[in-house]
């Protein structure tokens, strides 16, 4: 069976935790990439900041209904687009990136082992390690690609 790193998109960029949107915002336009690992001092993975992450910050979030005793409470976002999205550039990464339980894959592991944990984990992505240091991550997209080329022939 292949290896996951046949089918993982190499890690070129990579985001320090501290740092701002502003400071990586090139990357999602011009580098035109969905996704950015986060490292921490040593260099370890622990968030991804996601083109998904960064819709959820700036949209609004639905009507929450919820219930006090007797009573029922609605609770709305009033913080409108414009206004989220005019603080993005200054919002630390860590506080947009919304996967910060990451889930491994190592360079040696098999692709059906990787589309298991993708199934019981119900994950988008997982970060592939060479040791300790992230080389590439495998989205969800991934796995299909690969199963329809490999088995339907597309």
């Amino acid at each position: 069976m292949p290896k996951i790193t046949e089918i993982m998109k190499p890690v070129t960029l990579t985001a320090d935790m501290d740092v701002t949107f502003g400071e990586v915002v090139k990357y999602f336009t011009d580098e035109q990439i969905g996704c950015i690992p986060v490292i921490n001092e040593e260099g370890r993975p622990v968030a991804y900041l996601t083109d998904r992450d960064i819709i959820k910050f700036v949209a609004h979030e639905r009507p929450r209904c919820f219930q006090c005793g007797d009573h029922f409470a609605i609770e709305v976002d009033e913080e409108d687009i414009d206004s989220k999205a005019g603080n993005l550039m200054s919002t630390p990464i860590m506080e947009i990136a919304g996967k910060k339980n990451m889930v491994f894959a190592k360079t040696e592991q098999e692709i059906e082992e990787i589309a298991d944990m993708f199934r019981q984990e119900s994950l988008h992505i997982v970060a592939v390690l060479d040791g300790e240091r992230i080389v590439g991550t495998v989205r969800e997209s991934d796995i299909v690609r690969y199963v329809l080329i490999t088995y339907c022939g597309v």
